[in-house]
Formats: structure tokens, C-alpha cells, sequence
């Protein structure tokens, strides 16, 4: 439970730095440009690199069955290879934050939509002052 609850702030507390530097660099319309999101664009930058490392983790553990099932041993058909790819199928092994299998595919949604709202705060589509 700690590990979830450090993964969903940790991604919250990235996503509100980069905007909230965004707005600062909006309001004060003076030279200190870049210099005041860059820090929180690189910290949004490595939690993303985290965020697609667990979803790797996912990734590994559903190709376990296909890579059990490739190897040799004596037997053709083993039953109790069977067993183990059966128990590793039904146990829907990889990364959980709150019992949702964190896959890439929701890291990419996470990703993109970061991306879109940011875009439209730093392009002014979206005007919250």
C-alpha cells in the first residue's frame, strides 16, 4: 500500500510542479522564461521513465507462460509444466497500484494526457486566471 500511495504522489506532486511553473511563468511575463520549468519538466520527465519501468514489469511477467512453455525438458507434454503455466496465468502476475494491472498502455494514456493538458496551459488554450 505504500508503494502505491508514493507512486500516485509521486506523479501528482511532478504534474503540479511543472503546472504550477507554468502559470508562474505565465503570470510574470518577465525574462525568467524556461529557467522556471525546466526543473519540474525533468522531475515529470524521470517519473515518466519510472512509470514506464513498472509497466515493463507487467509486460515480463505475461510473457513467463509463453517462455515456460518454449523450454525442452524430457517429456513433450509435461503436466506438471502445465500446472506451473497454468498457476502462472491464473495469478495475473505484474505491477498493481490499488489492485488496476498497471500496463504501458496506461502509462502511454497517463503520458499523453499529461502532455495534452500541459500543452494547453502553455499555449494559453485553457486560461484558469
Amino acid at each position: 500500500e505504500t508503494v502505491e500511495r508514493g507512486f500516485l504522489v509521486l506523479q501528482a506532486t511532478a504534474f503540479a510542479s511543472l503546472l504550477l511553473g507554468l502559470i508562474d511563468m505565465k503570470q510574470s511575463r518577465e525574462t525568467a522564461g524556461i529557467g522556471i520549468v525546466l526543473p519540474g519538466a525533468l522531475n515529470l520527465l524521470a517519473i515518466v521513465m519510472v512509470f514506464f519501468r513498472a509497466a515493463a514489469v507487467t509486460e515480463k511477467c505475461e510473457h513467463v507462460p509463453t517462455f515456460i512453455n518454449a523450454l525442452f525438458f524430457e517429456q513433450i507434454v509435461d503436466p506438471e509444466r502445465h500446472f506451473v503455466v497454468d498457476h502462472i496465468i491464473q495469478s495475473a502476475a505484474g505491477f498493481y497500484v490499488y489492485d488496476v494491472c498497471f500496463t504501458t498502455v496506461m502509462a502511454m494514456k497517463l503520458t499523453y494526457s499529461c502532455a495534452a493538458i500541459m500543452f494547453a496551459f502553455s499555449t494559453g488554450v485553457l486560461s484558469i486566471i
